[in-house]
């Protein structure tokens, strides 16, 4: 390249106070004083990178229950240790030679290892975004399991390596014209052959556009999920308001709870819902069993109410559900065509056969019973850490969003002419080389909010931490 042709070609300014240099590797040197703090911010990013998602693989991965978001994460980890490891001194490499970068190999290789992690880590979030949404918004639905997530990881190799293909040809040596006559050096960039040409410019554009729909859809997934999560916990605030018993504990235990218009308020004690299935299914009504103990009903049954059908045990006279002044229980009606029978003890009920209680049902012990159904100590940390999970999941999402914008916004500038990176210089030079590489923010941020939001893994480093100062 001649240098009468710098207008258009690319050119490292140097300032005025060096412009006695006669050799690259003073250009070089100049960069690089520039680019120390870039270096060092690189290399703390590594020390952190390296030793904080290798913990996180050690403990998800071997001192937690595998589960598929413990799975997801350390899979999530992987990716970020190979990007600690691969990609961060490459680029600091990159920064050391500015301008005289030695190999074009090496340049394509470790930029496609670069887009490879990338591309795995952004694949992966999406898919804890939708173990996440399964389990929360649609919990009786089929769910993932550890065995799916393993599978899954096959595709995500697949597209992630796909992706990455094209870096090997939009990435490689760039001559560049250090403003000094007949002085050219090569750092890692387009290579000159496609540098002019629009192929450089749609390949950022196409990585943007996979980018941004996946933001789209993880957007959307995490709207969802936090709806259903404010939902929930709208619910519970009211119950607890109002002393209400959580739908999720007494199904989940089993244990009978009063929903029905029939009954105002009931006390409650501690014995299983006994629920068998006819073989003559009805079509109008079903019958319900209750346990001799599930309900202590304030009120006596009438026994004047008879029924034909033999399946059926009449309820003896003399046998009654304690009160204390509540009216009688009023069996009008006959079950017809039943579809289950609910025991009690011995006798039946039929559903058409609701007991009609009176409100006015002593308020001491329905309290003391709804208030040990609604407070359930392992329901309530179980409720806790399905959430926290979820603000883990969805923290670690908008960092990895956050981190990758200023690197795409200026890449999609940079070809499109909007930013003339070679005419940078000083500190200019050194914000863009930061900003360019804000994706690395994403592979060291993530230990740190597993140890501030799960505290089981803070535990467990710092029993580790611990057990490895003792012996030293």
């Amino acid at each position: 390249m001649h240098p009468t042709e710098r207008t258009s070609s690319e050119v490292f300014l140097l300032p005025e106070n060096v412009s006695n240099v006669t050799s690259i590797e003073e250009v070089n040197q100049q960069k690089l004083i520039t680019l120390i703090p870039v270096i060092l911010l690189f290399a703390i990013f590594l020390v952190i990178g390296v030793i904080g998602n290798s913990l996180v693989v050690y403990v998800f991965g071997f001192k937690m229950k595998s589960g598929t978001q413990n799975i997801l994460i350390v899979i999530l980890a992987l990716f970020d240790v190979l990007t600690s490891l691969l990609s961060i001194p490459h680029e600091i490499t990159v920064s050391v030679f500015i301008v005289m970068y030695p190999s074009a190999i090496s340049c394509k290789i470790f930029r496609f290892i670069n887009t490879f992690c990338s591309a795995g880590s952004m694949f992966t979030l999406l898919l804890i975004a939708v173990d996440r949404y399964r389990k929360i918004c649609l919990p009786l639905k089929p769910q993932m399991y550890t065995r799916h997530v393993k599978r899954s990881m096959i595709p995500i190799l697949i597209f992630a390596v796909l992706i990455s293909l094209p870096a090997f040809a939009v990435h490689g040596q760039r001559t560049i014209d250090t403003d000094i006559d007949g002085l050219y050096g090569k750092d890692c960039s387009t290579p000159d052959e496609i540098g002019k040409t629009i192929i450089p410019l749609i390949y950022n554009l196409v990585m943007f556009l996979v980018f941004f729909t996946i933001t789209i859809a993880l957007a959307v997934l995490y709207t969802f999920i936090l709806r259903e999560t404010n939902r929930h916990n709208r619910e519970k605030s009211l119950r607890a308001k109002y002393n209400f018993p959580s739908s999720s504990n007494t199904s989940s235990d089993r244990t009978p709870a009063v929903t029905n218009t029939s009954f105002e308020t009931a006390s409650v004690k501690n014995s299983k819902l006994d629920i068998t299935q006819e073989s003559d299914v009805g079509s109008e009504s079903s019958c319900y069993t209750l346990g001799q103990s599930a309900f202590n009903l304030e009120q006596t049954i009438d026994p004047s109410t008879k029924t034909d059908d033999p399946r059926y045990t009449q309820l003896p006279p003399s046998s009654e559900i304690q009160t204390n002044d509540l009216q009688t229980l009023d069996f009008s009606q006959t079950c017809v065509k039943p579809k289950r029978v609910i025991r009690l003890g011995k006798y039946f009920f039929t559903k058409a056969q609701k007991a009609k209680v009176s409100k006015s049902v002593s308020k001491s012990v329905s309290k003391s019973v709804l208030s040990k159904n609604s407070s359930n100590p392992a329901k309530a940390t179980k409720r806790r850490f399905k959430n926290k999970t979820t603000i883990i999941a969805f923290l670690v999402t908008l960092v990895f969003i956050l981190s990758f914008l200023p690197h795409f916004i200026l890449q999609v500038t940079k070809f499109s002419k909007l930013i003339v990176d070679y005419r940078l210089h000083g500190a200019g030079l050194a914000a863009y080389n930061i900003f360019l590489r804000s994706y690395f923010i994403n592979s060291v941020s993530n230990p740190f909010i597993y140890g501030v939001l799960n505290t089981r893994f803070s535990s467990e480093v710092g029993r580790l931490w611990r057990r490895l100062t003792c012996r030293s």
